[in-house]
């Protein structure tokens, strides 16, 4: 059954509509005269803390509404500059102009400010912001990528990011997996950047970068264990995937001792190696690392397989002699704790 509706007396129909829009007001301009009332290191510490969050349209707006409390000889308007980039960048949805501005705002602070702490991180996010797709219709430009890249490491070449840098920029080239001669560039680039800095807090890192780009992408096992091996030296810089990466060191040293001695490798992997075929420059490296597997990663996965190997060598090759480690999943040893 269908009810006749009745409408409200006018001032009753109205009266809330008010009371919800004064209410709106006072929140909105109490806020706005909160804003007015924070200091400049506040404000910043807000905007920071929004960003934490992931709230990037309150920071975006924050401090594109305090922007006035910032002039250019304010001691914290670099950072208020580098803040206000992140926030416009990252609102999502994302909307193209902001994406232009954020741009726009990271070169004024690299331009104007250029030996401010914060300016290799600017110049990596500004290259970031062009090598990638950022709305729908957008195309990157790795020209000017490559400008920010290049920039950070010419300027800041021990900088903790310039590693970042210099993957990003090889990625320019390599990414365009359409092209050889751009992934034989991109590789070249950093094969070079680490022989003139061979001693970079970075080289371990590019080195298995390196040894991982010819390995996979260029199908070079030789040049590829080169470089996982100068990676295994240095010391593989991420514990979480050393394991696994001393165990590629491993596979690439018999697979590339299978061709080094003019044999074809099997496509099966380990169950197929035929390990009389192995040239002993390259076995002695697979042993090495398997050993390293099984003592300092034996919980990687690899641990097993390791044993599985130094076995099956010792069978194939009666005429080396090593040692296979016990391979301990689990410590049980207990302390006294009356000791």
């Amino acid at each position: 059954m269908a009810f006749p509706h009745t409408p409200l007396p006018f001032h009753l129909n109205v009266l809330p509509r008010a009371l919800l829009l004064a209410a709106w007001l006072t929140s909105t301009l109490g806020c706005r005269q909160n804003m007015e009332r924070m200091e400049p290191d506040a404000l910043l510490e807000r905007a920071r803390d929004e960003m934490l969050i992931f709230n990037f349209d309150n920071a975006k707006a924050l401090l594109n509404h305090n922007q006035r409390y910032f002039p250019k000889d304010h001691p914290d308007y670099p950072e208020f500059l580098y803040l206000q980039a992140l926030a416009n960048w990252h609102v999502v949805p994302p909307v193209p102009q902001d994406v232009v501005r954020a741009g726009e705002i990271f070169e004024t602070m690299i331009r104007d400010f250029p030996d401010h702490p914060l300016v290799p991180s600017a110049l990596l996010l500004k290259g970031r912001l062009h090598d990638i797709r950022n709305f729908a219709g957008d195309e990157p430009d790795y020209e000017k990528a490559r400008a920010a890249y290049g920039e950070l490491l010419e300027r800041f070449p021990e900088h903790g990011l310039a590693g970042d840098a210099l993957v990003r920029l090889a990625m320019t080239h390599i990414k365009q997996v359409e092209n050889p001669e751009e992934i034989q560039k991109g590789i070249q680039l950093t094969a070079s950047w680490l022989e003139e800095n061979p001693d970079s807090r970075h080289a371990s890192l590019l080195a298995l970068f390196l040894g991982s780009m010819n390995d996979q992408f260029v199908g070079d096992r030789a040049l590829g264990l080169y470089y996982y091996r100068k990676a295994y030296e240095l010391g593989f810089v991420n514990p979480g995937r050393a394991g696994v990466n001393t165990w590629r060191l491993v596979e690439l040293a018999i697979e590339a001792g299978i061709e080094a001695a003019g044999n074809e490798v099997p496509a099966d992997g380990r169950p197929a190696w035929d390990l009389t075929k192995v040239a002993d420059d390259h076995l002695a490296i697979a042993i090495e690392a398997s050993q390293t597997v099984i003592r300092e990663f034996p919980r990687s996965g690899r641990g097993y397989e390791a044993v599985l190997l130094l076995r099956d060598i010792q069978t194939a090759r009666p005429d080396l002699s090593f040692d296979i480690p016990a391979l301990q999943l689990f410590d049980f040893s207990l302390e006294d704790d009356n000791a």
